[in-house]
């Protein structure tokens, strides 16, 4: 039986809780009964420090991760609504190597053969991944659909509900909220927040708010500076 992966997860609000019952139930239906072994999560809150949730410790800040044994693996969640552009710097201060990031996906979601996923992707329950499509490194999946031939790029959280349309193109570090619709072969520019139940029908320039039905450019995406705050 081989040795389950020693992993730490980043951030330790809703979605690294989540990410840790995702884990839960890989390890249930396991063949080997035990894929993953969580040593703790890393966070930069200091208030959650020393507390555990569901029996894993909250170990301390983000640049604890070279603190830890060289076979320690990650996974990110950290990348609220407020600052998920920020994701790609968060992880490059935290100083851990790419091929130290591992893929944690429920055992429900769908993914098609021909799609290719990054390191690091986080997928939940019920999620579908369609054919040819491509999903960049970091990216969180939570039970949406990504249709045939759609382009997800690095660092992007796509929230409980969505639907890409085929052909697609998501761009860096864009934050797509709960329930919304993107038509097919549109573009999501880098750093775009699409609001929750908004329908996309045009592309979306890079660093803006979309939201309403359609949706209609609101204001800048990185006006907000709440660094810590998830959900």
């Amino acid at each position: 039986m081989m040795s389950p992966t020693k992993l730490a997860i980043l951030g330790a609000g809703g979605p690294g809780k989540d990410t840790l019952g995702i884990i839960d139930d890989i390890n249930k239906r396991s063949e080997n009964k035990r894929e993953f072994n969580c040593i703790g999560f890393l966070d930069n809150d200091k208030s959650k420090w020393g507390k555990s949730i569901h029996g894993v410790e909250v170990l301390g800040p983000v640049e604890k991760a070279s603190d830890l044994d060289s076979d320690v693996q990650f996974v990110n969640t950290i990348g609220g609504p407020s600052y998920f552009w920020k994701i790609p710097d968060i992880i490059s201060e935290a100083g851990i190597a790419d091929e130290r990031f591992v893929s944690v996906i429920h055992p429900d979601a769908y993914i098609a053969e021909s799609a290719d996923l990054g390191r690091g992707v986080i997928v939940y329950s019920d999620s579908c991944i369609y054919e040819n499509a491509i999903i960049g490194n970091h990216v969180m999946v939570k039970d949406a659909r990504i249709s045939h031939d759609d382009k997800v790029s690095d660092y992007t959280r796509i929230e409980g509900g969505t639907c890409i349309a085929g052909e697609s193109t998501i761009g860096e570090a864009c934050y797509l909220g709960m329930n919304c619709t993107i038509r097919g072969a549109t573009t999501v520019e880098d750093q775009a927040l699409v609001g929750m139940g908004a329908v996309v029908v045009d592309d979306v320039p890079a660093k803006t708010v979309v939201a309403g039905v359609p949706a209609r450019e609101m204001r800048k995406s990185t006006e907000s500076d709440d660094k810590y705050s998830d959900i």
